[in-house]
């Protein structure tokens, strides 16, 4: 079973705070892609399925999972940015010290600095 770490709570809707890391850490000279989002995913599907959270095929929970580079040719951090209502929540999958002292450590104080 995979944990993940809880970075930030942000008083953001998801797309909002999507934006908002994804600006922060761009601006700090970091790489951010985006490898997944579930409204894009979803705008896809034919069907509308019931929300888990909120019960119905109507909601506004979203998921996009970032990539977030130091340099060229050097593995990245995975960061989740998920939500629903006007919260967001950026976490990152279990990381190893070296990754929490490292690029994850800057990602960490680049956005703590920036909603200071």
């Amino acid at each position: 079973m995979h944990h993940t770490q809880t970075l930030l709570k942000l008083p953001l809707p998801g797309e909002r705070a999507v934006d908002w890391v994804s600006r922060c850490l761009s601006s700090a000279g970091l790489s951010v892609m985006c490898s997944f989002d579930l409204n894009s995913a979803r705008s896809t599907s034919t069907p509308a399925c019931p929300c888990p959270y909120h019960g119905t095929a109507a909601c506004n929970c979203q998921l996009v999972v970032l990539l977030v580079y130091a340099r060229k040719n050097t593995p990245p951090v995975t960061l989740l940015v998920h939500g629903h209502d006007d919260v967001s929540w950026l976490e990152t999958p279990g990381c190893t010290e070296d990754e929490q002292e490292g690029l994850l450590g800057q990602i960490v104080q680049t956005l703590v600095e920036a909603t200071v």
